[in-house]
């Protein structure tokens, strides 16, 4: 290696033959890592050890073998060095101007291209890549088609969206057990060459049969319309649930779905800060949205100007300071909002000693859901950055969205999804209940519903062992991690079968802008969990992915229909 190095840096040639040997895990090796596993790698090991064949060492290596580093090492520790994940990238990225980059980056806002495509030619190969790339941010021919696609960034989640997606492209249901329990493109292609094959779609021609795509087994497609924008449009059945609660306050419990949170910078500039929100005011129907006394949302054409209130903190005292955040977040954290008056959110800006500023941020969750917070989030920043920068615009709104699937909601496959699921939930157990002790049956206040953020932070060896062990389950970290709270809650209640709501923020892909529109788009649905024995964790982990496969029938709307 050191002549070979000394050759390349005095640009001569080498003279000895120096070997080179490579490999790719993408490629399956199991048939040989199943031919010498056992005793036969042991007693293999143990010649080429004993020989010091390094060449052939370096072949096993390289074919995928497990080499007993330490053992060529013996009487001393050698140190070992990690080199560069990617050395040798094919593909030359340029770096753009300011200008270009802030509309390069909105671009990439979450995932909004994955739909942009109607029709496909080629095979069901370059189908799958395509959608599989748009949704992680791949292009279609770098993907490898036998390497795990969680080890590239693929979720449960998105094979949820991916599933709409090809049911779009091929007229026709997808079970996503066709999709979720397949591990590679590979697999999936293999799992879905037959269900295709029966259906109408034709890929040289790019034809689908009139008759699937109205049959009313695919999700319908937003139809913007830009005349009734203005116009009454009824709320979904998550938001008929909030507002529920709150003018009924179970419990006691007077706040409503909400989202606070502070955000601390340096050196802000309140003046380009506004004039930030007051554009994503233009930009966003929902931020000057109100629930109507019917029943009914209403986008105002024309609302007051937003000033944000600020607190010149900088002549205060340490105490007096925290004495005031602390009273402002008690009341805009636990705020409720009068949904027939707008705004339903609230900013204020604490300028605090030493050029700090504390922005205090408060929003109605009647209006938007947390992926839409982190949208909002994004472009309020490129805004405030670049005050020149021109968002593109929106083709759709809240409003085609809400429209789109009341019409789906008549559909034959809505029905007879929404019966599945009536019939599955006949006998749905109760919710978990934790009060229990002298107090079980006392009366609570509104003090007793006050919300405190909590987190920790697990330790990197265990996350990732814990993702190691997802991996052979053959299902996501999200599925462990919910079979695992699943499991808290059964101890803590004390209850062996209980059924929890569960919140997906996947978004039905509808329209290739569809995340990046703001409202109440999220999906919930029903977990049931039922004691197993020993099986019961392992169990839940397939019984949470499967539930995916049906976000269009929420929890709600299950309810209503009994």
């Amino acid at each position: 290696m050191r002549e070979y190095l000394k050759a390349v840096e005095e640009n001569r040639d080498i003279e000895a033959q120096v070997t080179i040997y490579t490999g790719n895990l993408n490629e399956d090796q199991s048939e040989i890592r199943s031919l010498l596993s056992g005793k036969l790698e042991e007693v293999l090991l143990d010649v080429l050890l004993g020989e010091s064949n390094l060449e052939k060492l370096a072949l096993y290596w390289v074919k995928g073998g497990n080499i007993p580093w330490k053992s060529l090492h013996k009487g001393y520790e050698p140190q070992r060095i990690s080199l560069p994940t990617y050395p040798f990238e094919k593909q030359s990225y340029w770096i753009h101007s300011a200008k270009q980059q802030q509309v390069s980056i909105n671009e990439e806002l979450p995932a909004g291209s994955y739909g942009a495509k109607e029709k496909y030619s080629g095979s069901l190969s370059s189908q799958i890549r395509d959608r599989i790339g748009g949704l992680i941010g791949i292009p279609p021919e770098d993907l490898p088609a036998k390497k795990p696609l969680n080890s590239l960034g693929f979720s449960s989640m998105q094979s949820v969206t991916l599933k709409f997606l090809l049911e779009q492209d091929f007229g026709t249901e997808i079970p996503i057990s066709t999709l979720s329990e397949q591990n590679t493109i590979e697999q999936m292609e293999k799992s879905l060459a037959e269900l295709v094959d029966n259906t109408a779609f034709d890929a040289r021609t790019n034809n689908t049969s009139k008759d699937d795509l109205n049959s009313g087994n695919t999700l319908t497609k937003i139809l913007p319309d830009t005349a009734g924008r203005y116009e009454v449009f009824p709320i979904n059945d998550i938001q008929e649930s909030f507002l529920t609660g709150r003018k009924l306050r179970f419990g006691g419990d007077w706040t409503g779905c909400h989202i606070y949170f502070e955000i601390e910078r340096d050196n802000l500039d309140i003046y380009r800060l506004n004039k930030a929100w007051e554009r994503l005011m233009e930009r966003h129907d929902m931020l000057r949205a109100v629930i109507l006394p019917n029943g009914n949302q209403k986008v105002l054409e024309k609302t007051p100007v937003y000033r944000f209130k600020t607190a010149d903190l900088r002549w205060k005292n340490q105490i007096e300071i925290k004495e005031y955040i602390q009273k402002v977040r008690e009341k805009m954290s636990h705020k409720v909002y009068e949904s027939d008056k707008w705004p339903l959110y609230e900013i204020r800006i604490s300028l605090c000693p030493e050029n700090k500023y504390i922005i205090h941020f408060s929003i109605d969750e009647l209006i938007i859901d947390a992926s839409g917070i982190y949208l909002l989030l994004k472009e309020w920043q490129m805004l405030y950055e670049n005050p020149s920068l021109e968002l593109p615009s929106l083709e759709i709104s809240f409003r085609d969205y809400i429209i789109a699937t009341r019409k789906f909601e008549k559909s034959e496959r809505y029905s007879r999804d929404l019966e599945y699921w009536m019939k599955r939930l006949e006998n749905i157990p109760d919710g978990p209940k934790f009060i229990t002790g002298p107090n079980k049956d006392r009366e609570f206040s509104n003090n007793d519903y006050y919300r405190i953020r909590l987190n920790g932070i697990l330790e990197k060896e265990r996350w990732s062992h814990l993702k190691m062990r997802a991996e052979e389950l053959k299902v996501s970290p999200t599925a462990v991690l919910l079979s695992i709270f699943s499991e808290f809650i059964r101890i803590w209640s004390g209850q062996e079968e209980f059924s929890l709501v569960l919140t997906l923020f996947n978004r039905l892909p509808l329209h290739p802008q569809i995340d990046q529109i703001i409202g109440h788009l999220f999906q919930q649905t029903f977990l049931l969990l039922k004691k197993e024995g020993n099986e019961a964790l392992k169990k839940s982990f397939h019984i949470i992915r499967s539930f995916c496969g049906m976000t269009w029938i929420t929890a709600v709307s299950v309810e209503s229909a009994f």
